[in-house]
């Protein structure tokens, strides 16, 4: 068995190029997932987040959940009470 991280910054976040459309979470995710599935990137996955990437990453779960065996959330605004879109 082989383990390899994959690393995603999600649009306008980190070193990642702005894109020229409203997106939201659920779009995000999904983007995620079809980029997953195209390069043949076998789960299940364990996802780290920090900050805001913890709401994406509990998106993620709670829309693929047989697809998820583990997160690891760091600073979590997610339970801050920021919602979903």
């Amino acid at each position: 068995m082989t383990d390899r991280e994959r690393f995603l910054d999600a649009d306008h976040f980190g070193r990642s190029m702005a894109v020229p459309m409203s997106r939201t979470a659920r779009d995000l995710v999904s983007d995620l997932h079809a980029l997953l599935q195209t390069a043949h990137v076998p789960g299940p996955y364990v996802f780290a987040a920090h900050s805001f990437g913890g709401i994406f990453a509990r998106l993620y779960a709670s829309t693929y959940p047989k697809e998820i065996v583990g997160m690891v959330l760091v600073d979590d605004r997610a339970v801050m009470g920021l919602g979903l879109k």
